[in-house]
C-alpha cells in the first residue's frame, strides 16, 4: 500500500518543489512501491526522488511535460541503521535501512537511506576512526544520504568525488532493478537521479592517519596572502589513500583533509537569523575577531597526521626566526582552536546552511552560485591561487556594481567556498529580488553572463598554468553551465567532456520516468 506524504518539499535554495503527489517507499520495498505508482498514477509518471532533505538547487525548477504527474519518492534518512558485517555481499540483499562491513575486502555496502554521517559512525564504531570512505567529508554529512549523495556528485572538503569511491550501485531504472559495475559507474554519477533510483552503494574504505586536528585562521581578502598560504600548506594536500598509511607529496602520513573559507559577511545569516543557536554564537565570536584583526574572513584547517598534533604543528609553522609563530604568513596566535573536527565542520556547515535558506523579500527573486572545481598545479600554486582569486574578485565587484546601478533591483553576493589546492572551488551565492518580472528577467540573463564570463576566465588560468578545471561539484548542472561557458565541446578540457558525452549518453538512454528533468540539457 502506497504512504502518502507531505508535498511541501523546498529544494536546496528554499524554492518549493512542485509536486502532484508524494510517497514514502514502503516495507514492501523500493521496486514494489514504483510499481504501485504507476498503477495510481500510470505508466508515463514522471518520477522526482527526494531525500529527507532536498538540496538540489534548481534542477527541480523544471517545466513539466504537459499532462503527465509529478510523484516525488521519498527515500527518508532512517533514524536506526542495522549493521552486519559480510566478505561476500549482494547488493539486492542489502536493505534501505542497512550497513554491511566487508573486513576482507575494506568495503562497505550501504543502503540509500543510510546518511553519511551513519556510514562514517559504523567505520569508526567497528573498526576505528582512522577508517573512513574517501570523500565522505561532506559539509552536509549530518543529513546528505548515500544514493543522493552518488546522483548529486556531492564533494566535501577533501575535494573527491563520494562517487569515485563506489564499486558498484543497484539502481532502478524505471522498469526493475539492475546492478551497475565499475566501468560504467562514471556515466551514472552526478546525474541527479535523471537515470534511476539508486536502491544500495558499495563503497572502498581506507584508513586515514591517527590523529585529527581542526583550527581557523583569519584571513584578508587578498590574493598574495591567500596564494602565499596555500603554497606553504600544498604539500599536505596533494595525498593519496591506499590500504596502509595515506601519504602525502613527501611520503609522509600529515595530510590536511580540509581548508574551508567563510567571509564575514557569509556568517551574516547564521548570525543574524539563528541568534540563540550554538553554530551562531560561535559565528559570532569569529566575526568579531575578524573584526579585531581588520580580516573580513576565516580559513578552516582540518588535518590528520600519525603523529602528536603539537609535531604536525610545527611541521606547518614557517621556517623563520621571527618573533611571532606563522602558518603562512598568518600568526598563529589569532587562531581559532577547535575541541574536535566534528565542531569545526559542523559551524562550518551552519554558515552556508543558512546562506543557502534565506527568504529575500520581493515579489520576484532569483538565485545561483558559481561551481567550478580547480585543482591547481601543485608546482605552480601561489601563481595559479593568486591568478583564481583575482578572477574570483572580479567577478564579485561586477555581480555588487551590477546590484547598485540597477533600478528595482535588491539584493547581494556573499562568498565562501573550498580553498583547498587539490580542488579549489568559491562558492559565490547569489540572491537579487525585485518586484518587476521585467527587472527579474533581465537581471538573470546579465547576472547569467557574469557568471559564464567567470568561468571562461578560470578555464584559460587552468590552460595557461597546467591546472586542471575538474568539473562541478554539483554534477551535471554545473558542468553544463561550465561547458556552454567554455564555448561548447570543441573548447572544453579533455577530462570534463568526456565525464560529460558519458553523462549525456546515460541520461539519454535511460527511462522517461526518470530522465524527463534532463530535456533543458540534453534535448529529447
Amino acid at each position: 500500500m502506497l504512504k502518502p506524504v507531505d508535498q511541501s518539499f523546498r529544494d536546496g535554495e528554499n524554492n518549493r518543489v512542485r509536486l502532484d503527489a508524494a510517497y514514502r517507499i514502503s516495507e514492501s520495498g523500493l521496486s514494489n512501491t514504483i510499481s504501485e505508482i504507476y498503477r495510481k498514477h500510470g505508466r508515463d509518471t514522471c518520477l522526482l526522488p527526494l531525500s529527507a532533505v532536498s538540496a538540489a538547487g534548481g534542477v527541480y525548477q523544471q517545466k513539466t511535460p504537459s499532462g503527465e504527474p509529478i510523484i516525488g519518492i521519498l527515500v527518508g534518512a532512517t533514524a536506526n541503521p542495522k549493521i552486519r558485517h559480510g566478505s561476500i555481499i549482494n547488493l539486492e540483499s542489502v536493505s534501505l535501512d542497512e550497513i554491511v562491513i566487508d573486513h576482507e575486502n575494506m568495503e562497505v555496502c550501504a543502503g540509500a537511506a543510510i546518511t553519511i554521517d551513519q556510514l562514517n559512525h559504523a567505520l569508526a564504531d567497528t573498526i576505528s576512526p582512522a577508517y573512513r570512505v574517501p570523500g565522505s567529508d561532506l559539509t552536509s554529512y549530518s543529513y546528505a544520504q548515500v544514493g543522493s549523495t552518488f546522483m548529486t556528485g556531492g564533494m566535501g572538503p577533501q575535494r573527491r568525488y563520494f562517487s569515485d569511491s563506489a564499486t558498484q550501485i543497484l539502481l532502478h531504472n524505471g522498469y526493475q532493478l539492475e546492478t551497475i559495475d565499475r566501468e560504467e559507474l562514471v556515466r551514472y554519477a552526478g546525474t541527479y537521479g535523471w537515470t534511476g533510483l539508486v536502491s544500495a552503494v558499495r563503497l572502498r574504505y581506507c584508513k586515514l592517519p591517527e590523529n585529527e586536528i581542526a583550527f581557523a585562521l583569519p584571513i584578508h581578502n587578498d590574493s598574495r596572502e591567500i596564494s602565499r598560504l596555500l603554497e606553504h600548506l600544498t604539500q599536505f594536500c596533494f595525498f593519496e589513500f591506499g590500504q596502509g598509511l595515506t601519504v602525502n607529496l613527501t611520503g609522509e602520513p600529515d595530510v590536511i583533509i580540509g581548508l574551508e573559507h567563510v567571509t564575514s559577511g557569509s556568517m551574516e545569516p547564521l548570525i543574524q537569523n539563528f541568534s540563540s543557536n550554538a553554530h551562531a554564537n560561535r559565528a559570532r565570536q569569529l566575526s568579531q575577531k575578524c573584526r579585531e584583526m581588520n580580516a573580513d574572513g576565516v580559513l578552516f584547517v582540518n588535518g590528520c597526521t600519525n603523529h602528536p598534533v603539537d609535531e604536525f604543528l610545527n611541521l606547518l609553522i614557517d621556517d623563520s626566526d621571527g618573533e611571532s609563530i606563522c602558518i603562512g604568513g598568518i600568526d598563529l596566535e589569532s587562531a581559532e582552536i577547535f575541541r574536535s573536527a566534528n565542531e569545526m565542520r559542523e559551524l562550518r556547515e551552519a554558515i552556508p546552511y543558512a546562506a543557502r535558506m534565506r527568504e529575500p523579500h520581493g515579489e520576484y527573486r532569483h538565485k545561483n552560485h558559481t561551481d567550478a572545481n580547480i585543482r591547481l598545479n601543485p608546482e605552480q600554486t601561489a601563481l595559479c591561487a593568486e591568478n583564481l582569486w583575482n578572477i574570483n574578485k572580479r567577478y564579485v565587484n561586477e555581480i555588487e556594481q551590477f546590484i547598485e546601478e540597477t533600478d528595482g533591483l535588491r539584493g547581494d553576493i556573499i562568498v565562501y567556498g573550498h580553498m583547498n589546492p587539490y580542488g579549489l572551488d568559491p562558492h559565490n551565492r547569489l540572491t537579487i529580488v525585485a518586484d518587476s518580472i521585467d527587472i527579474i528577467n533581465t537581471a538573470r540573463e546579465s547576472v547569467n553572463q557574469f557568471r559564464s564570463d567567470f568561468y571562461r576566465r578560470l578555464g584559460d588560468m587552468c590552460e595557461q598554468t597546467a591546472s586542471e578545471l575538474i568539473g562541478g561539484e554539483k554534477g551535471a548542472v554545473s558542468e553544463h553551465e561550465i561547458i556552454e561557458a567554455l564555448g561548447g565541446l570543441q573548447s572544453t578540457p579533455l577530462i570534463l567532456g568526456n565525464k560529460y558525452l558519458r553523462q549525456v549518453d546515460a541520461v539519454s538512454s535511460a527511462s522517461h520516468n526518470f530522465n524527463w528533468r534532463a530535456f533543458h540539457l540534453y534535448g529529447n
